[in-house]
This record gives structure tokens, C-alpha cells and sequence, in this order.
């Protein structure tokens, strides 16, 4: 059975990304995945290196970024520095996350009620050109697996503004 999908080059970025250029019939994607350092102090240099990896309007930032950008995404509703780097990152290359992956994604193992939405999927603001349907299955580990994938397309779309990031039509 021949894939449908064809990785044309993979790079490791400090043992914590893969950056990945493929191919499919229909298009090419620029994707890094990344497990962003859990300590705090190791993540302005890794989101700085990960800056440098993003071509923009063509990069999918995806995995888990130790990091939320919301204090909704954490149940004690508190952000720290590591969410300012992010939300940076974030904006500066217009990088957004679309409608509708509201669920925390990682449980601590030990504290019931420590749970926050670190595992994410982050697009370019072209990619509101497409419609996706974001979905989230199979505990395999602590985190739940994100997983996106496109869907048909609503006949009306209306202007669209996720965190006064980025606007398409």
C-alpha cells in the first residue's frame, strides 16, 4: 500500500522539535512538533530556536508546549513566564489555534485537580482558509492525543478573530 503522504526532510531541533517538510498530493506542509522543555527556565532559548525554524504563513506548530496562553487552560487559572514566551512565539508569527480543542489535554498522575491544556495545535493564519474539526482521543500516557483534521467547509464564513491575532475572511 503506497502513503499518501511523503516526508521530504526531518530535522531534529535540540532534541525537543522535529521539524518536518511534507508532501501530499493536494499540498505541501512545513510542521514542527515539538515537547517543550517542562522546566521554565530552559524555554526562552527552545521558543527563540523554534522562532528561527518557522516559515511563515506555511509552518503548523503542534505537541506539547509545557505552557498555556490562557489562564482557562489550567485549572488554577494561573499563567507564569513561560506563558508570555508562548503567546510571543505566538503572535509574532502570526500562529493561531482554531475554534474548538477545549479540553484540558494532561492530568497530573498524583493531583486530581491539576489539569491544564498544554498539548495544542497551532496553524498559520492562512490556514483559516480551510476548515478543521479538532479532536481529541486515546489516553495513552498522561496527555490526551490532539489530533486535527480538515472537514467540509461551511458554505458562510464570517470573519473569524481568535485573541485579536489575526483576522481572515
Amino acid at each position: 500500500m503506497k502513503s499518501c503522504l511523503t516526508v521530504l526532510r526531518m530535522q531534529d531541533i535540540q532534541g525537543h522539535a522535529l521539524c518536518l517538510d511534507i508532501s501530499s498530493k493536494l499540498d505541501e506542509f512545513h510542521v514542527i512538533a515539538v515537547y517543550a522543555p517542562p522546566d521554565g527556565n530552559q524555554c526562552e532559548s527552545f521558543f527563540d530556536t523554534i522562532a528561527t525554524w518557522i516559515l511563515p504563513g506555511q509552518t503548523y506548530v503542534l505537541g506539547d508546549f509545557n505552557s498555556v496562553t490562557d489562564p482557562t487552560d489550567r485549572v488554577s487559572g494561573k499563567l507564569d513566564v513561560t506563558s508570555s514566551l508562548l503567546y510571543d512565539l505566538l503572535s509574532s508569527n502570526e500562529l493561531l489555534e482554531p475554534p474548538g480543542g477545549h479540553t484540558f489535554t494532561y492530568q497530573h498522575p498524583s493531583v486530581a485537580n491539576r489539569k491544564s491544556r498544554i498539548d495544542r495545535i497551532y496553524v498559520p493564519c492562512s490556514a483559516l482558509d480551510h476548515s478543521f474539526t479538532y479532536t481529541q482521543w486515546c489516553q495513552c500516557s498522561d496527555h490526551l492525543a490532539v489530533v486535527m483534521a480538515p472537514c467540509k467547509k461551511e458554505k458562510t464564513l464570517d470573519t473569524v478573530e481568535i485573541s485579536g491575532r489575526c483576522t481572515k475572511r
